[in-house]
């Protein structure tokens, strides 16, 4: 049974709280971190690859604005992959937002020891040191403290929990960053999370994602890829190609635009329950080949900016289309595997 502290001082009500033995290890993606640090709460044994590809969570987003400011964003998951992971485990979720922070509602789930993911934007969250707008970012509230004014939190790449000035979290919540989808001041607690592990929730998560990638994504890596091609008409391409590079490899993806995160989980569905289908070894092969194509094209975008060579521009853009046709491939051959399991 998990411990629910209450710890108080004389003539002080619930003064400070905080969730005791709530796990936290660095992880290579918010959502997917704050899911698996849940799950193990809850008392779950589940990878944050496996949390991500539950989700169905590889997708690709692009977000091409000129106002307020010219933006160029590229998101390698799903928008929402908190509500896709709960949707596919069949478990009730519901995100809260607003125009007003609900401090006082998020505090009282935490006084009946029940974790709260939050939407942040990282410039408001101190610890970053950042003056840069980056909305969408998850996080689990685990506790407060009543003098100091600070919640306790644990985040995505860091090894310790933090404390943050309650006003802060105000801000970072409250704070609208242009070209990030995200709702204002958007939270959800999360009560409780029955799993039942075994080789048909894998296989729905995959038929799930292999919907939505062969569905809805072609069109995205088109219009991304056109884009690109038009890039050395605007001033800030460098900066756009040196945003998109990190994105892709360094800002909380796990590298390859989630796309590692994504093969880490068809490998653990390979070992637990790849007897049942054959070909699995096949489409992760495939489906490493797409990482390769990131790579490469992420490299591309950096050595362009670097070099100020902008014709290198229509290089990325080839390599993108080599890139979907690749995951187009796999994930057909996904679903095909999938309609014929192995027999014996």
């Amino acid at each position: 049974m998990r411990k629910e502290p209450n710890i108080k001082r004389k003539g002080v009500e619930n003064m400070t709280r905080i969730l005791m033995d709530f796990p936290n290890r660095p992880g290579m993606h918010c959502a997917s971190k704050s899911l698996r640090d849940i799950g193990e709460f809850y008392g779950h044994d589940l990878s944050e690859a496996e949390i991500f590809g539950l989700s169905s969570g590889l997708g690709a987003v692009y977000i091409n604005l000129s106002e307020p400011i010219a933006i160029r964003l590229f998101g390698g998951r799903i928008l929402d992959l908190e509500s896709g992971f709960f949707k596919n485990m069949d478990i009730p979720f519901k995100w809260r937002f607003g125009p007003v922070f609900r401090w006082n509602e998020i505090r009282s789930y935490i006084d009946r020891n029940i974790p709260v993911i939050v939407i942040a934007d990282l410039k408001y969250l101190d610890y970053y040191q950042t003056n840069s707008l980056f909305g969408g970012h998850s996080m689990v509230i685990i506790g407060y403290d009543d003098v100091s004014e600070e919640v306790f939190l644990v985040d995505v790449n860091q090894p310790d929990i933090q404390r943050l000035k309650l006003s802060s979290l105000k801000r970072a919540m409250s704070s609208y960053a242009p070209g990030f989808p995200f709702k204002t001041n958007q939270w959800a607690p999360v009560e409780q999370l029955p799993l039942l592990q075994n080789a048909s929730m894998y296989a729905k998560a995959i038929e799930q994602n292999a919907y939505h990638l062969l569905k809805d994504c072609r069109e995205t890596f088109e219009a991304f890829a056109d884009d690109i091609r038009k890039w050395n008409r605007i001033e800030t391409w460098k900066y756009f190609s040196i945003t998109l590079y990190e994105m892709i490899e360094r800002r909380g993806s796990g590298g390859a635009a989630f796309r590692n995160l994504y093969i880490d989980f068809l490998r653990t569905w390979h070992r637990k329950y790849g007897d049942d289908y054959s070909g699995c070894e096949d489409v992760i092969s495939g489906f490493q080949a797409s990482i390769d194509g990131w790579n490469e094209f992420s490299s591309i975008l950096l050595q362009a900016a670097r070099r100020g060579t902008s014709f290198k521009l229509n290089q990325a853009a080839d390599r993108l289309h080599d890139i979907y046709e690749k995951e187009e491939a796999c994930f057909v051959q996904l679903k095909e595997l999938l309609k014929a399991p192995a027999v014996g």
